[in-house]
This record gives C-alpha cells, sequence and structure tokens, in this order.
C-alpha cells in the first residue's frame, strides 16, 4: 500500500475512534440441522444446482460499533430439491427453510484465521425465493487487512443423511483500506458471538462490498 494511502486510511480510522460506550457484540448463532431418518427410508440425495452468490464484507472501525471489526462472508444460492421431505425433529425457525440443511466444507486455500466452517449441515435462512448463509470472523478495522483466497463446496443434507454433488465456489477479496465496511451496524439479538457459521436476519450494509458469482461446473 503506497504511503498517502496507508495516511488516509490510518486517519480516517482514527477519526472514527472517538470514545464511546462498550457495546457487546452478540449474533444469531446457526440452527443445526439433525439427521434423524434411516437411510433405507429415503434413499436418493436432494439436488443442489445453480449458482452460488458470493458477497465479501470486511471489516471497518466506526465509533460505538461493537460488530464494526468482524468480517462476513454471505452466501446466497436456489434452495436444495429434494423428492421426499422427511419429518425432523428440529425446531425450524420462521425465516428458514425446512426439510434440508447445508454444510461447507474447504476445498483450496486457507480459511481466514479465526473462520470455522462448523461441524456438521445447519438450516439456511430464507431470503426472498433463495436460501442464505453467512460465516463471521474478526477481521480487524485497520488499514492492514490480508486479502482472503479460498475455495469451498456446499452440499445439502436431507433427514436421512443424503448429500447432493457439492458445489464449489470462490471467496475472493484483495483485503486493505477498511476505513468503510458492510456489515450489521448493530447487535443483532441472540448468542454471544461465535466465529465460524451464522444465520443473521437482515442487516445495515454500507461500503462497497466485494460479490463474486461462482457457477456449478
Amino acid at each position: 500500500m503506497r504511503p498517502t494511502v496507508l495516511l488516509a486510511c490510518t486517519l480516517a480510522l482514527t477519526a472514527a475512534a472517538a470514545p464511546s460506550p462498550a457495546l457487546a457484540c452478540s449474533l444469531l448463532g446457526p440452527n443445526p440441522f439433525t439427521v434423524t431418518v434411516d437411510p433405507a427410508v429415503d434413499p436418493v440425495a436432494p439436488t443442489l444446482d445453480g449458482d452460488v452468490s458470493v458477497e465479501v464484507l470486511r471489516g471497518r472501525f466506526l465509533g460505538g460499533d461493537s460488530c464494526s471489526d468482524l468480517g462476513f462472508v454471505d452466501l446466497s444460492f436456489a434452495p436444495a430439491v429434494d423428492e421426499q421431505e422427511l419429518p425432523t425433529d428440529d425446531e425450524v425457525r420462521a425465516d428458514e427453510w425446512p426439510g434440508l440443511g447445508y454444510q461447507l466444507s474447504l476445498v483450496a486455500g486457507s480459511l481466514p484465521e479465526g473462520l470455522s466452517l462448523g461441524e456438521g449441515p445447519v438450516h439456511a435462512r430464507r431470503d426472498g425465493d433463495a436460501a442464505a448463509l453467512s460465516l463471521v470472523w474478526v477481521d480487524g478495522a485497520d488499514a492492514g487487512q490480508e486479502p482472503v483466497d479460498f475455495t469451498l463446496a456446499l452440499t445439502a443434507v436431507d433427514g436421512a443423511g443424503n448429500e447432493s454433488e457439492p458445489v464449489e465456489f470462490s471467496v475472493a477479496d484483495a483485503g486493505g483500506c477498511s476505513t468503510t465496511g458492510g456489515h450489521p451496524t448493530a447487535a443483532l439479538l441472540g448468542v454471544g458471538v461465535g466465529l465460524g457459521l451464522l444465520r443473521r436476519a437482515g442487516h445495515g450494509r454500507t461500503g462497497a462490498p466485494t460479490r463474486v458469482v461462482a457457477r456449478k461446473d
């Protein structure tokens, strides 16, 4: 980063760092999806097809916002299709797609420090006609954010544990100066910050996040 750009970022961050009341950042954690049916009842795997839209929102420091140093990766995709909708013991929330879970795995590259993909499938939230998942990590709010570049695979899981063919997609952002960013500007009700998969209802955004659309081969 050139010295003049670094100075501009530093000044902007310093101006935003005026004293403010400390807030406890709270985010709504993922809702695990439970496999409860014998695979013999439903031997057919769900189908997951189409594009995965990726939006990377880097942390930035704005005084008074305790979540401002968090980075987010928002994923949006068409819900998987399953021939047989199996019953579940899960408490499906009103803003979630029922019947199927979704699991992420790392294919290539390295995750940012502190970002976890979770240990099992979770319910996806509704975003209009799309399904959505979010990842979160402590990104930092200074002018020296590291680039992120990794490849993930998204898999749909039904109540019998059958898994769809994975859809691979890339997550990339150049990093650098982060005087603005796109993530919740206020704490959301729910559990305390748990790094990794995150469910979030609507959230305010500012700045210009990185957007990528990855297609299934």
